[in-house]
């Protein structure tokens, strides 16, 4: 494993839950903020969307403030890098103290947005002081922060940055779990992504990354995520139905899911492979109805209306 990437991943396992309370409380920050603008209107109160960062009024000095004290940043993590380089090196496994400024770190790039963290890029790009694995591991590392809650913004910064990103398995995660997210939010415009970029990265938007759009769909619209099985060109639709079927969690994402299931399986033309697919996907949904407990479970798979010979199968 190259160096960076070692540098880059122990920063993500290590502060990644710290980081991610800490942007699930900014997020509810912006929540409530959005909220209060909201009351504002209400007495005519207005806020001037030209001048202002997430709402908030902002002044031309305090723009370039906050654009300064980014640049600051990504100075001291590409510092802080290299002194992980240099432990790396040494054998020795970080100390306490490094440990939480590993975390500090991590809960910083993940409060950045998606224009603060373009302009720490932009110099980890510019900086000499960075050996090319480096460089790649940290550009990674930073859209990878913004793979959760912005997939598109990780994505247009992904395609930008493409060339630092190649044989290191971050574009793969980055691309993956960002069009996971973007369906499961806006199934179509994340379609509209693969159609445009899938050929420019087709060692990237695979198999697995398109199983993961289906899935993520499927936990808002198991209907679509079934057309999306024909629109990506998936091969192994027998994963892809699997992907559909497991992400209906609750009894009702479950009677939706098998309505759907039903239509798409009236839909394949190959008798055999609509048994075994009909076999499967009716046995996985059982199987995650009995997560429910027995009493419950059954419950719902007996208001399923599956056949006697389909019921003697889950039995």
């Amino acid at each position: 494993m190259r160096i960076s990437i070692a540098i880059s991943l122990l920063i993500l396992a290590v502060g990644a839950a710290v980081g991610w309370q800490d942007h699930q409380r900014l997020a509810a920050v912006k929540s409530e903020h959005t909220k209060l603008v909201a009351e504002a209107g209400k007495f005519g109160i207005v806020l001037d969307p030209a001048n202002t960062d997430d709402g908030i009024p902002i002044t031309k000095r305090e723009r370039e403030n906050k654009e300064a004290d980014v640049k600051r940043f990504a100075a001291e993590f590409i510092a802080f890098a290299k002194e992980m380089e240099a432990i790396e090196k040494s054998g020795n496994p970080p100390d306490e103290a490094t440990q939480q400024k590993i975390t500090d770190f991590t809960e910083r790039m993940m409060s950045l947005d998606a224009a603060q963290l373009k302009i720490v890029i932009a110099e980890i790009r510019a900086s000499k002081d960075l050996k090319e694995e480096m460089r790649q591991g940290l550009i990674g590392f930073s859209i990878m922060t913004l793979a959760n809650d912005h997939p598109q913004a990780a994505l247009a910064l992904f395609t930008e940055s493409s060339d630092l990103m190649k044989g290191n398995g971050m574009g793969e995660h980055v691309i993956s779990s960002s069009l996971a997210k973007w369906a499961k939010e806006d199934p179509m415009a994340a379609l509209e992504w693969v159609r445009k970029n899938g050929e420019k990265f087709p060692d990237l938007v695979n198999d697995d990354a398109k199983r993961g759009m289906i899935s993520g769909a499927a936990s808002n619209d198991p209907k679509l995520a079934f057309q999306l099985i024909g629109e990506l060109g998936l091969k192994d639709t027998d994963n892809a139905i699997s992907s559909i079927v497991n992400a209906a969690r609750t009894p009702e994402d479950r009677t939706a899911t098998l309505a759907a299931l039903r239509e798409h399986l009236a839909t394949l033309n190959d008798e055999k492979a609509r048994d075994e697919a009909t076999k499967d996907a009716f046995q996985s949904l059982a199987g995650s109805a009995t997560k429910d407990g027995f009493e419950a479970g059954s419950k719902w798979i007996e208001s399923a209306g599956f056949t006697p010979e389909q019921l003697a199968g889950l039995a």
